[in-house]
């Protein structure tokens, strides 16, 4: 069949040849990956992104004029690593807007947000080596009154699926949580298709530089 096809005419053949060459890209997504192998390509994807201040910004300028975002009162984030959306601008926005910020903290097989006044707050205690709340002053927030949390990732898809670094801590959260998921990202870590399973839980949202997947329309 498909050498029938190649005596098309070019303009048909070429579009004939390019959806089948998709459609076979995304069955070897499936079938030839797992997820540690997506993980590891795509960790290099993120790392060798260029411009990430300059994406960050455009990433921030599309999360703060989302109806979602702007209504949140208590608001989960994470402190962005060097590879990561750098988040400093949404924190510092947040913490002037008063909002309730909160951040997750690893305790054990686990996460739990905590509620911070300050950057300052924060201090590489985790065994990953990423910014948390540090001692024992701060207040727990209850998963349930998370309005929003913004979550990174290591690849997402357009289906809004999430691929993380394999530990579960955000899938487990997500799971005792109401709150709207916005996952953020650069356009080098969208995947076609990304392998999940029943533990998996997708964003409602996900921003990259480039645009907006998902409906910003829905709510919490």
């Amino acid at each position: 069949m498909v050498l029938e096809l190649l005596h098309l005419k070019n303009k048909k053949t070429k579009k004939v040849i390019y959806m089948l060459k998709y459609l076979w890209g995304i069955n070897m997504v499936n079938t030839n990956k797992t997820k540690s192998d997506l993980r590891k390509e795509y960790i290099v994807y993120q790392k060798n992104t260029i411009n990430k201040y300059d994406k960050s910004k455009e990433i921030y300028m599309k999360l703060v004029n989302l109806e979602n975002f702007n209504k949140a009162k208590v608001i989960g984030i994470y402190y962005s690593t060097s590879n990561e959306v750098d988040t400093s601008l949404i924190v510092n926005r947040l913490l002037n807007n008063k909002k309730i910020v909160c951040f997750p903290k690893v305790e054990g097989d686990v996460i739990n947000f905590y509620k911070v006044n300050s950057i300052t707050d924060l201090t590489n205690t985790s065994i990953f080596g990423i910014k948390e709340p540090k001692g024992d002053t701060f207040t727990l927030i209850n998963p349930l009154d998370i309005d929003l949390i913004i979550i990174p990732g290591i690849a997402f898809d357009k289906k809004l699926n999430r691929l993380g670094h394999g530990k579960g801590y955000y899938d487990k959260y997500l799971k005792k949580t109401n709150a709207y998921k916005i996952g953020i990202c650069f356009s080098s870590q969208i995947c076609d298709n990304l392998i999940v399973d029943n533990n998996d839980v997708k964003m409602d949202l996900i921003i990259d530089e480039g645009g907006i997947y998902g409906n910003n329309n829905a709510s919490w």
